[in-house]
């Protein structure tokens, strides 16, 4: 009987190991590159923001998404420092589409040009955090900057580097409210 149970085992075994290898191998296996398949969730974070955002200092109140720009890959809205100051940065699939959107956020009804109280030298606040995210200095570079009033007196900015769209607010109010 030990004879009998010892021999089929010796040969079961590696057949039931290259067994185990044939049916792994022609099992239901899916690949990535499937040209139909469908995302199942929408991405929060963005790298290349990311790596600009960790070169700001003291960043709070962070919120990603929002906004249904035309080509709008990704956006936050982030303050930094001690005060009022705070930026938003959105990102393109094109350019084209990321000047649409600069082109927006001056002339649009209730953006900047609207409420600007006077114009100033562009700042071009980002420059440095967009050459070290994307490893090369942008190809198409605008900047806007103005001075506005109201209920608050803040520089802000629009600024362009290739796909990105920054908003930048400095703020500037003299009795510390915003």
């Amino acid at each position: 009987m030990k004879r009998y149970i010892k021999t089929p085992l010796k040969y079961a075994l590696p057949l039931l190991f290259v067994g185990s290898l044939v049916l792994v191998s022609i099992s239901g296996c899916t690949s990535s590159t499937n040209p139909t398949a469908t995302p199942t969730a929408t991405p929060t974070t963005d790298s290349l923001i990311s790596k600009m955002m960790a070169q700001v200092a003291n960043v709070h109140d962070v919120a990603w998404g929002g906004g249904n720009a035309t080509g709008l890959v990704n956006q936050v809205n982030f303050g930094y420092g001690g005060g009022g100051d705070g930026a938003t940065i959105e990102r393109f699939n094109t350019v084209a589409n990321a000047t649409a959107a600069y082109n927006e956020a001056i002339n649009g009804p209730n953006e900047l040009k609207s409420v600007t109280v006077t114009s100033e030298t562009p700042n071009y606040w980002g420059l440095s955090y967009y050459k070290n995210a994307t490893g090369h200095a942008p190809t198409v570079q605008n900047a806007t900057t103005a001075y506005v009033g109201g209920s608050y007196q803040q520089h802000q900015s629009v600024i362009q580097y290739d796909t990105f769209v920054i908003l930048y607010g400095h703020d500037d109010n003299p009795n510390g409210t915003s």
